[in-house]
């Protein structure tokens, strides 16, 4: 099927729609058209491969739903994992959506923490919202390399603004996971916002891998959290 970039926006507006339509769950400026995500992906599979649908042509500001298809037909597309992040940072100014920088990790190639660092510490270094949450996001796909828990979390700082706020709650709770002295400590030590640690240690609760000793210590030490 030939598809345009305006056939593709056309088609976004014909996707079926879930009970929250027109509601503000995507946190963004966008209009949100709460199109129903599998057939929102399913779109994005059909279009991606299509030679005629001129990526730059695609209008990633016309709603949620096509901010989204914009960011996942681009890091499909690529052909390496390089390729991928170097989309990511150019294009990375165009997100207003947390769902539009959370669906990156799933289409991206497999890579080690070594090829991923230099594109994070760009990422964080643009300081924007949706720039910052990326690189905390995609960072989640390498917590299972060593030492890789120790650098991200040397890496995450006091930020208030909500949406890097609940990202960084999300990475440290799953940091957690292997290394959940150096979290505790480091929740202790105040590195955090207090809404942030929070965040992390109801994530961390809610963990079937954090041990109930390791959830009582986590009890107390949200009391001491101010």
């Amino acid at each position: 099927m030939v598809m345009t970039a305006a056939e593709l926006q056309e088609a976004i507006l014909r996707l079926p729609r879930t009970k929250f339509e027109n509601s503000n769950l995507a946190g963004s400026s966008l209009p949100f058209l709460s199109s129903r995500s599998a057939e929102l992906k399913a779109l994005v599979k059909e279009a991606y491969k299509d030679e005629d649908l001129d990526i730059d042509e695609l209008y990633p500001f016309a709603n949620v739903e096509a901010g989204i298809a914009y960011f996942s037909i681009g890091v499909k597309r690529a052909m390496t994992f390089q390729q991928q992040m170097t989309f990511v940072l150019e294009n990375i100014h165009k997100a207003d959506s947390w769902t539009m920088t959370d669906g990156i990790p799933q289409y991206c190639k497999k890579a080690n923490l070594a090829e991923f660092k230099p594109f994070f510490l760009k990422l964080l270094k643009k300081k924007d919202v949706y720039s910052v949450r990326a690189a905390y996001v995609i960072a989640l796909s390498f917590l299972k390399e060593d030492g890789a828990g120790e650098f991200f979390l040397s890496h995450i700082r006091k930020d208030d603004r909500y949406y890097v706020m609940m990202a960084e709650a999300w990475l440290l709770a799953t940091i957690a996971i292997r290394d959940y002295e150096k979290v505790k400590q480091a929740i202790a030590e105040k590195i955090f916002t207090a809404a942030c640690s929070r965040k992390a240690i109801s994530k961390m609760m809610d963990s079937f891998r954090i041990s109930p000793e390791q959830k009582e210590e986590l009890k107390m030490l949200r009391k001491a959290i101010k």
